[in-house]
């Protein structure tokens, strides 16, 4: 990694906001839209984290703002489908891949890397941007941009190691090329985020897959979940074309979210790669008892940081509300209490 010769006299505020309230992703937005001046490093927690070594602009500044994930995420509500555990879709399917090699090889019966590689062979995308095992690092992660489906690694969705996807976006966008972007939900929204403003990452990023995540955790040496995770209201990839969920039985389950992502599920149907059959929306909440738990108890959660005035995220549309009714009064009530006597005793 390139560093550069520290020439900072504005830090930025943004940057500044994210890292006070230890609301940082580690997606890399920040260092995609301004890659002269921020890198991803990992830090002492054993997170990726940005490093500033020289000013912004303020048009960087204005779009990192606006799309990075630690300071919130807004949230479509189009979709037949709407559960809001999960938000909107489409339609919900079970699948798997049709190559047992694949099925058998890749978690929850490879319907990921099965849709990856059928992008590829379709022709539909240039390339899929992914995050694999890192060989350097036996827990690390790291970038890949796989131009063949036989490049695709059957381990997407897997690798719960810090990643940072998007630090080297200004890089693809000098290539001209179509990809299709695999990456955790909080990845997915920030690439969304930047492509509804910008028309050349939205030509450039036409597919956005995701999958459910139950959290990032540190490099080798390190414990516990990143503290962004905790506060994370989108678990199951909102903004992205499809969202693919573990299911019983090596198998998954494929919620399309968009008209591009229905139509992606149709195809790879019909091209024999996928076996799909219907799911029941009831079998997925089954299947997710942690996710269930941690979007249940946001709402509770996020009063009780309100209340000692702590830097929380804002979101928008993604039905923290609802899913705080599925509880029992006396699970938000503890949530909001376990939430107070927790940050309490970090230092402010």
């Amino acid at each position: 990694m390139t560093r550069h010769a520290p020439i900072l006299s504005d830090p930025s505020p943004t940057l500044a906001r994210v890292a006070k309230g230890e609301r940082c992703a580690g997606c890399g937005i920040c260092a995609g839209i301004a890659p002269k001046s921020i890198v991803m490093e990992i830090a002492p927690s054993g997170f990726a984290r940005p490093v500033q070594g020289c000013n912004l602009r303020g048009s960087q500044e204005a779009r990192i703002e606006a799309c990075c994930p630690g300071l919130g995420q807004a949230a479509a509500r189009a979709g037949e489908g709407q559960d809001p555990l999960w938000g909107p879709y489409r339609e919900m399917k079970s699948a798997r891949a049709a190559d047992p090699g694949l099925r058998d090889e890749a978690p929850s019966g490879g319907a990921l890397a099965a849709i990856a590689r059928h992008l590829l062979a379709s022709g539909r995308v240039d390339g899929v941007i992914q995050i694999v095992a890192d060989p350097q690092s036996p827990s690390g992660a790291r970038t890949a941009l796989c131009e063949s489906p036989d490049a695709v690694s059957s381990g997407i969705g897997a690798l719960p190691a810090p990643s940072s996807p998007l630090q080297d976006l200004s890089d693809y966008l000098a290539r001209s090329r179509r990809y299709a972007f695999i990456g955790k939900p909080c990845d997915a929204a920030a690439l969304r985020a930047l492509a509804w403003r910008d028309p050349q990452v939205a030509r450039a990023f036409p597919v956005v897959l995701s999958f459910f995540c139950e959290g990032v955790a540190p490099a080798a040496g390190q414990t516990g979940l990143q503290p962004r995770c905790g506060v994370c209201a989108d678990v199951s990839g909102l903004t992205a074309d499809l969202s693919v969920a573990d299911a019983a039985q090596g198998e998954s389950f494929v919620l399309a979210r968009t008209a591009v992502g229905a139509e992606i599920l149709a195809q790879a149907e019909a091209a024999g790669v996928l076996e799909v059959s219907a799911a029941d929306p009831a079998a997925l909440r089954d299947a997710q008892p942690v996710l269930r738990a941690r979007r249940r108890a946001l709402f509770a959660r996020l009063a009780a940081l309100r209340l000692l005035a702590r830097p929380i995220p804002r979101y928008h549309g993604l039905d923290l509300r609802a899913c705080a009714r599925q509880n029992p009064i006396l699970d938000n009530l503890r949530s909001f209490a376990g939430t107070l006597r927790e940050s309490l005793a970090r230092p402010k």
